[in-house]
């Protein structure tokens, strides 16, 4: 069962254009388009894509979840996913709930290309946990090549990608 209550469902919908997260923060949708807030569209589309992927996963272990023995250790390992997914979408939300609010903030903005820097790497390793998702390729991560295009489109995502650092949103809820 979703940790929000209630039947297992998608909470992303993302259709190369536009990133919609429903259901995550508050009633209502938000939703991130490409070519807006300042970022590259190439870097959105990444963002996009790792939603979705992240929501496919959350969908997938909630489902699993409500099949599997309250106290089977495979159940505690699927919530963990779950919950680890949710987590990164949840930060997806809360930051394109701040860029609304203030759609030229650079920070903001440097704060999502670090969101896409690490939640590709972070999607990946959730989807090896998980090979019936189908989220790895031969020759290669899900992402890789759309970080690679990105990453020459944005300058920002490149550096970000080179630090190789975690994405910590408290820092930029305390700034």
């Amino acid at each position: 069962m979703p940790l929000w209550g209630g039947p297992c469902r998608n909470l992303v919908h993302y259709d190369k254009r536009s990133v919609t997260l429903s259901g995550l923060v508050g009633p209502e949708a938000l939703k991130l388009t490409v070519g807006s807030a300042g970022l590259k569209p190439e870097v959105l589309q990444v963002a996009g894509e790792i939603a979705q992927t992240l929501d496919e996963l959350q969908f997938s272990n909630c489902q699993k979840i409500e099949q599997i023995p309250k106290d089977s250790p495979e159940r505690i390992k699927l919530i963990y996913l779950a919950v680890e997914s949710e987590r990164q979408l949840v930060q997806l939300a809360l930051l394109t709930k701040m860029l609304a609010i203030s759609p030229d903030s650079e920070r903001l903005q440097q704060a999502i290309v670090d969101w896409v820097a690490s939640s590709a790497k972070r999607a990946d390793e959730l989807g090896a946990r998980q090979p019936s998702v189908g989220l790895t390729r031969r020759g290669g991560t899900k992402f890789q090549s759309k970080v690679e295009e990105a990453s020459k489109a944005e300058p920002r995502l490149r550096s970000a990608m080179r630090r190789d650092s975690p994405f910590d949103l408290s820092e930029i809820l305390e700034a």
